[in-house]
């Protein structure tokens, strides 16, 4: 009789900053998804943003698709207001260890683990165990950089005219059902 046993550890974007540790140490921000009710052998999705906006984003997910990184841009607007919303004196309360019996990954629902590097000084936040609320500003921007990631063209920060000016069109000469399927 034998016995065959094997594990595999799934890679994600943070654990591997390539050449901007420099950059990433002034002003960074890695987060990650976990939670929900997923199949085995699903990626939960990351990314990590800079002190320029540039970010790595791996999408998650089942099968090779999963691993095949995304970077960009994020909208000066929409890291504005990051930068606005990061301030030491709440991310050393966000860092707290709580204890919380209403996760939402404890229900099926996701939660998110982030760590915010500023100044060389590292601030570990997780939306189920530190004293963070998802209505605190950090969090709501967060939700909407984790909305752009995964929709950058028609995602909550997509204000280019070009853009806008395509969705304009396609709502006024597609039938909804049209503009479902082809979006």
């Amino acid at each position: 009789m034998f016995l065959y046993v094997s594990s595999f550890k799934p890679i994600y974007i943070p654990e591997n900053l390539g050449g901007n540790e420099d950059e990433a140490a002034e002003f960074s921000v890695i987060g990650k998804e976990y939670g929900g009710k997923h199949a085995a052998g699903y990626i939960a999705p990351s990314f990590r943003i800079l002190e320029d906006g540039s970010f790595d984003y791996l999408p998650g997910g089942e099968g090779g698709d999963a691993l095949d990184p995304m970077s960009g841009h994020i909208p000066r607007k929409l890291m504005q207001d990051l930068k606005a919303a990061v301030d030491i004196d709440d991310l050393e309360e966000f860092s707290r260890l709580v204890s919380r019996t209403d996760c939402r990954s404890h229900l099926d629902g996701n939660d998110y683990k982030y760590q915010i590097i500023i100044a060389a000084d590292a601030y570990a936040i997780d939306t189920c165990k530190t004293d963070v609320l998802y209505s605190d500003d950090l969090i709501v921007i967060l939700n909407q950089i984790w909305d752009y990631m995964a929709n950058p063209v028609n995602g909550v920060l997509a204000d280019k005219p070009a853009v806008d000016a395509t969705l304009r069109f396609m709502q006024k000469y597609f039938s909804p059902l049209e503009f479902e399927v082809r979006n």
